[in-house]
């Protein structure tokens, strides 16, 4: 879609960027002049808000940026926050009439409204020291939390809240990174503490910690707020939009919008702008009918289009739903790229792939495939997920399943093959009890509501046996869904979402990790490898060679684990080298794994005494500290391999670890079947 090269859908754009912007410059006037009325600021903002919107869709950033200034000013108003000043009056009018010229007949750019409003806002102008309300409140709340030595010391909180300033975005991003990061940490300390407290003493401590948690997840509260936008941010502009692709394709159209003030991130927002936009189009040219066949089909001659927003704790939903004729899947199963024996699964699946459209003519802004393709690049970057549901008779709806927040996002941890998993909550639909009615198929799908979905127990993804599974978590994909049976139960929490270092990256079925708090890590999986592994009925069953892991840190045990187990191993982890001394699966495996800086035992030590035992295994050194001094040493003790695990490249870990275990020259017996050996 490129609005810049069509005239017509410019001059729509410009002629709302006219009409607001007169009716912004005659408020501004308005409060200028005293002629105040109480719903002219917010009328204002709107205005402001609207003219941002349109003028970013048009790529005209200048435009945008004094109508981001002036929605900001204005907000700033509406709550009180800012006074009545001259100077700033006559700015914010300058400001007004930089925009009226810039879309009249000729256009005209005069810099000197923008210049004088940044110079009022930024600089020293004395705005009003009443209390704010609404959101600032808060920051009151707060002050009023801290001990203010009767009376000794005052908060500073109103000073700062009278200035503006322009900040480095990227530095603010990892501040409230840092801040999500201390609120896990904080919760999980506290509970820690209560726990070995036991009944006894928690009472005690949980009122001594109560202030500090209350104070750390307010200000985390406060910092993920200043990163939102209302929902509204992504459809500012969609109202032109669908009257003029209407209009050019003879169609009547409605739109609704539900929900535009459910608040997520704001970056999370404008990187949605674009996926909506195509969804409405794709609504309008593919699935809404023409008045004539509407009133034949004895449907309204309008059609709807109707967008959702709600939040669900963590997660972002939008509904794109129209009341047209559906998806012709007979269409789709005739394009040249759709296998004629594809099932409904793989119909809707490929409604996503680049290149693929059912339009029989390509339009300006439609059949060239590049729309759901783009939806489906843009969610998945996000850890996001996508429905579609359509019928002739109820329309089509696609549903779009986000992270409300990107520094802290929902978390469901699940347990299989010995270890912890988890999926975001944005993946989560349902978790059901694993019934007997519910199967068909031999156990290979799974019924839930209406839907029939492909099923597989996690243990199997994982390379493991089947084992019997308690409950079926049914997870959303790209297009369609897909249910996994799990061992235990599932737990939602909040956690922080890391990218897998280059050691891990890369590894089967792994998509990064998330931070839970205390240090504590566990494996994010990845829904598409799980679906492709569920696909191709997982892997062939055999035995899985044994692998060792040990290290003091759980977070590092249980990534190691969780990458290994996932690439077809059976790993058994260890805190530490007297554990695994002591435990007779050392004689067993087919590589151990050890970490180098070890509190009591350090690596190099029980690689030592590892080989003077006579244990005859592989052993690798993983290590994120080491000196080349000391992996020379861990070599010298009998080490195979040793690296670090910055130097690696992607997936160099878990090849360098298949390496080893092919290469062995064979099963290690244990010293003492040796000795019998001898003496015969």
């Amino acid at each position: 879609m490129t609005p810049m090269n069509d005239p017509q859908l410019v001059e729509l754009f410009v002629e709302e960027i006219r009409e607001r912007a007169t009716r912004l410059l005659r408020n501004a006037r308005a409060w200028r002049d005293g002629e105040w009325r109480d719903d002219t600021a917010e009328e204002a903002e709107r205005d402001a808000h609207t003219i941002k919107g349109n003028a970013a869709f048009m790529a005209d950033e200048p435009l945008s940026a004094v109508a981001k200034l002036l929605e900001s000013t204005w907000a700033g108003i509406r709550r009180g926050a800012r006074a009545f000043d001259e100077e700033l009056a006559d700015a914010v009018v300058a400001a007004s009439q930089a925009l009226v010229a810039a879309v009249s007949s000729p256009p005209r750019r005069d810099a000197d409204g923008l210049d004088a409003l940044i110079r009022i806002v930024g600089g020293e102008n004395p705005f009003s020291s009443a209390r704010p309300s609404g959101e600032e409140e808060t920051f009151y709340a707060l002050a009023r939390d801290l001990p203010d030595l009767g009376g000794l010391v005052v908060d500073s909180v109103p000073h700062f809240l009278d200035e503006t300033a322009a900040i480095d975005s990227a530095r603010f991003g990892r501040l409230v990174d840092a801040i999500a990061q201390q609120r896990l940490d904080t919760e999980a300390l506290i509970d820690a503490l209560q726990e070995s407290l036991g009944a006894d003493g928690a009472g005690d401590w949980q009122a001594a910690t109560s202030g500090l948690l209350s104070s750390v997840r307010a200000l985390f509260d406060e910092a993920a707020g200043l990163t939102g936008a209302a929902s509204s941010l992504v459809t500012d502009t969609l109202g032109q939009l669908v009257r003029y692709i209407a209009r050019r394709s003879g169609k009547d159209v409605a739109t609704m919008v539900e929900g535009e003030d459910v608040e997520a991130d704001r970056y999370i927002l404008d990187a949605l702008r674009e996926p909506i936009r195509h969804l409405v189009v794709n609504a309008i040219e593919h699935g809404i009918e023409l008045p004539s066949q509407r009133l034949a089909a004895s449907k309204p001659r309008a059609g709807r289009i109707r967008i959702r927003f709600a939040a669900e704790d963590d997660v972002l939903v939008i509904n794109v739903e129209d009341d047209g004729r559906g998806v012709r899947w007979s269409k789709v199963a005739e394009h040249p790229g759709v296998h004629p024996a594809s099932d409904a699964d793989q119909l809707t699946q490929a409604l996503f792939v680049p290149g693929f459209s059912t339009a029989d003519v390509p339009t300006q802004f439609s059949g060239d495939g590049a729309g759901l393709a783009l939806v489906a690049r843009v969610v998945e970057s996000l850890d996001g997920a996508v429905q579609v549901t359509s019928g002739s008779a109820r329309g089509t709806t696609v549903t779009l399943r986000l992270p409300r927040l990107r520094a802290m996002q929902g978390v469901a941890v699940i347990g299989s093959q010995g270890q912890r998993w988890a999926l975001p909550v944005t993946a989560v639909v349902d978790v059901v009890e694993a019934r007997d009615e519910y199967f068909t198929d031999e156990g290979r799908r799974f019924l839930h509501g209406d839907e029939s979905l492909p099923y597989a127990s996690l243990s199997r993804v994982l390379g493991g046996a089947d084992s019997p599974a308690s409950e079926v978590v049914v997870l959303a994909g790209i297009g369609t869904g897909l249910a996994i049976g799990i061992e235990g139960g599932i737990q939602r929490v909040r956690g922080i979402a890391k990218q897998l270092g280059p050691s891990l990256r890369g590894v089967d079925l792994l998509s990064g990790a998330a931070l839970l708090g205390g240090g504590d890590f566990v494996a994010m999986l990845d829904r598409r490898a799980i679906a492709r592994a569920a696909a191709l009925a997982v892997r062939e069953l055999g035995p899985r060679p044994r692998v060792l892991v040990v290290d003091d840190s759980r977070a590092a045990r249980q990534l190691l684990a969780a990458s290994l187990t996932s690439a077809g191993f059976d790993v058994v982890p260890f805190s530490g080298g007297l554990e695994l001394l002591a435990h007779p699966e050392t004689w067993q495996a087919s590589l151990i794994i050890t970490d180098l800086d070890m509190p009591g035992q350090d690596g190099v030590e029980l690689i030592a005494a590892l080989r003077n035992r006579g244990v005859d295994v592989p052993i690798c050194v993983l290590t994120g500290v080491g000196s080349d001094s000391e992996l020379r040493r861990a070599l010298a003790a009998g080490a195979d391999l040793a690296f670090e695990k910055a130097g690696l490249g992607e997936g160099a870990f878990v090849e360098a670890v298949r390496d080893l275990v092919k290469d062995r020259r064979g099963a290690p017996k244990h010293p003492a079947e040796e000795s019998a050996d001898d003496s015969e």
